[in-house]
């Protein structure tokens, strides 16, 4: 951040204020929590208080914070999550190391594909039988072989990089060992 105060009163203020238009609906509890130097600014749903559509109490997965670390602004979607970022954040300002240029970096594991694939297996086994005019149980032994060599692909990592006068993609492909 060029002006890491500003920006973060202005976070604080803006983020506040949509909490607390949401949490007057859900019955948010406000949590600030010292980390070192620090105030982490979270979110709690009480238990006593049931939530209209969350049948499954899913928001109890989530206690939202955000907090200003040097000049970094953190956002993340537990206290805990948050305590745990602030440590890294303050490791890496110690000892910045070599700068990335990167602006983003995406990692897809193809056991994540097969499982996907693995969810739409009946419409595969469909799309083999009209497509081959093969029997049912071939159709599924196609499927169930072509979900096991997706396994085994490994990772593709997608990094965009971009320089001064130049941007570039690097597209990387680790196989499963």
């Amino acid at each position: 951040m060029k002006e890491p105060e500003a920006f973060s009163k202005s976070m604080d203020t803006i983020l506040r204020g949509v909490a607390l238009l949401v949490g007057s609906q859900a019955k948010l509890k406000l949590v600030e929590e010292k980390h070192g130097d620090y105030t982490l600014v979270g979110y709690r749903f009480p238990e006593d208080v049931p939530l209209k559509g969350d049948v499954a109490d899913i928001r109890f997965n989530f206690s939202p914070c955000f907090v200003a670390v040097g000049k970094q602004f953190l956002a993340a979607s537990t206290i805990e999550l948050g305590h745990e970022l602030i440590d890294i954040l303050e490791e890496e300002a110690k000892s910045p190391g070599k700068p990335i240029k990167s602006s983003s970096m995406q990692r897809v594991y193809s056991s994540g594909g097969a499982e996907y694939l693995k969810s739409l297996e009946d419409l595969l086994v469909t799309q083999v039988i009209l497509g081959q005019a093969a029997t049912a149980e071939s159709a599924k032994a196609q499927v169930k072989d072509f979900l096991a060599w997706i396994r085994k692909l490994g990772a593709v990592e997608i990094e965009t990089v971009y320089g001064d006068k130049d941007s570039r993609i690097d597209i990387r492909l680790a196989p499963a060992k």
